[in-house]
Parts: structure tokens; sequence; C-alpha cells
């Protein structure tokens, strides 16, 4: 009936946990409601350490596959990191990224269904935080901007 890539089921909430002292009962308030979600991209950041220290080098993992039976065009992948809490190091597995302004960007694919990709990269840990985030996001010509984070 939607003509989409989507799975759909039945969703429910239950209520805060404080009034019952923690014991929270999800039956209390049931409103069952159709919720679907899209099944056309797998899309995952991943880093080998959780924990590290200034000299130390982070390698990262960014999978993704087009689930959708349509092509997916003009895809562009970008990772946004913190300068100077981190820098670029290199491509352990991929195309070469275009590295500026706390941006890396892969180079525009266009993913037939099935297709998938794997990029990889170093960071090195230059000690600028306490902390650092990166955020990767994928857009296209079906998923413009702001795209999927």
């Amino acid at each position: 009936v939607i003509m989409l890539d989507v799975n759909c089921s039945e969703v429910f909430g239950g209520d805060a946990a404080m009034p019952q002292n923690g014991q929270d009962n999800a039956w209390r308030y049931f409103v069952p409601a159709p919720a679907c979600v899209s099944l056309n991209l797998f899309f995952e950041l991943s880093v080998d350490k959780l924990l590290a220290v200034t000299g130390d080098t982070l390698t990262y993992t960014l999978v993704g596959k087009n689930l959708s039976v349509n092509p997916q065009t003009n895809v562009v992948v970008t990772d946004a990191f913190v300068a100077g809490d981190v820098s670029f190091a290199g491509v352990v597995q991929g195309p070469m990224p275009v590295v500026g302004n706390g941006t890396l960007t892969w180079p525009t694919m266009n993913l037939q269904p099935g297709d998938g990709y794997t990029f990889q990269w170093q960071m090195d840990v230059d000690g600028g935080g306490l902390s650092t985030l990166n955020r990767a996001t994928y857009v296209s010509d079906q998923l413009p901007a702001p795209g999927f984070s």
C-alpha cells in the first residue's frame, strides 16, 4: 500500500518509572500506533578505540549500503571532526577523501540497489580537548540535505 521500502509494526509506550519507584508498567498507557521505518540505507560509523590519549591513532570505519530497490544518485559521504582534537593521518581502505576545515569528503558515487562501500581511515589524537566527536553524513538526490547522520 505504501509502495516504499519500509518495515511497519505496531508500537506503544509505557508510563514513566518514577511514580512506581523504578517499576515501569508498559501496559498502563497502552495506545497502539502504526510506525514505519524506511529500509533504504545502511550507514554505520565506528572507531577502534573509545578511550585514547594524545599521540594515539584512531582507526575509523564507515560502512554503507543501498538497501533500496532504486538507485541512489549523487551520493556524497562526509565526516566532520573537531580540528585540533584530531587530525587526518591517512586512508586504510577506500578512496582518498578531500580534507579541509574539519571535514572529510569522499568522491561522489552512484549506488545501484545492493551496492555497498567501506571507507576506513586513521586520525591522530592531537589532545586539543578532553573528548572528540566525529559525525558522518550521507546525502543524495533521493535524500537531500541535511541527509542522514
